[in-house]
């Protein structure tokens, strides 16, 4: 399982950082948005295998306009036409259920919100991380795009939380952290993460991220990496426990299989559906650029 793990991981960060910086952002959109896409279609299919039936296609679309929203923003397109598309997708969502056959709406349109809610309002923040402090580059690659240096700087500080936790919780863990839901995760692992998530955070920021920002600016302290990384260190485990009560009920050991080591999208990228949000405002919020 290591073996994979890391191999997935060789393959996957060149890549990852190839679409971060590439061009102004569209590709890693368009990512993003086809990742939102598998991520409800593996949701839908878990559920259905205990006999409810999730109108998929709404669901599909749902994400799509999230996403689609995202990169508006990101954009600075008005967004007016967003509520007045949710709305049609819900009645339209809720007519369908006149004619279909073995209704049960209640149970299949609940499954269908909870999967486009669950995928569509947490991953597209990836992209509103990536438009942060946009600017229009003519180059193929720009290492200087301050949004994707932020988006590095978020999935560094999880995955270090992740790893600490792994490592930490193999070598020396004791106490269950949730032995419900997750057997394998300890207190000693949840701590080693805090830890590895509280280090990576006060190295890389400045470097990473300050390096693009005048010398001056209020973002350019360790005090704002060491921030995030603790709060990477705390909801990236909320996240992973959120997913594990999702598969203990749906009685799945993975949400996918498209990733060696690691499972389906939902598997994989459970901790930072959790980080980014609360990264985000908090770039929105708290800091200046």
């Amino acid at each position: 399982m290591l073996w994979k793990r890391v191999a997935a991981a060789l393959v996957g960060v060149p890549i990852l950082i190839l679409l971060l910086f590439l061009g102004n952002g569209e590709v890693f959109a368009l990512v993003v948005c086809a990742l939102s896409v598998v991520g409800v279609h593996e949701f839908y299919s878990a559920v259905a295998k205990v006999k409810a039936q999730p109108a998929a296609p709404f669901g599909w679309a749902g994400v799509l306009i999230a996403c689609a929203a995202a990169w508006g923003r990101t954009q600075g397109v008005s967004l007016f036409w967003l509520v007045p598309a949710l709305t049609a997708l819900l009645m339209a969502a809720l007519a369908t259920q006149i004619v279909r056959p073995n209704r049960a709406p209640i149970r299949d349109l609940g499954c269908t919100v909870l999967g486009a809610v669950y995928v569509g309002l947490l991953l597209p923040h990836l992209i509103l991380i990536r438009g942060i402090g946009v600017t229009i580059s003519h180059s193929l690659f720009n290492w200087y795009s301050l949004g994707a240096r932020l988006m590095l700087f978020v999935f560094l500080v999880t995955w270090a939380a992740d790893t600490g936790a792994y490592f930490i919780g193999r070598s020396f863990g004791r106490r269950a952290l949730c032995p419900s839901l997750s057997p394998g995760k300890t207190v000693e692992g949840f701590l080693g993460g805090l830890l590895a998530a509280f280090v990576a955070g006060t190295v890389f920021f400045v470097p990473l991220v300050g390096s693009v920002l005048p010398p001056f600016s209020a973002a350019n302290t360790v005090f704002h990496g060491t921030a995030l990384g603790l709060i990477a260190g705390i909801l990236g485990p909320i996240g992973d426990l959120s997913k594990s009560a999702l598969k203990r009920e749906l009685e799945i050991k993975d949400f996918g299989d498209i990733i060696p080591g690691h499972g389906g999208v939902l598997d994989r990228f459970d901790s930072i559906m959790f980080v980014a949000p609360a990264a985000y405002y908090y770039f929105l919020m708290l800091l200046s650029w």
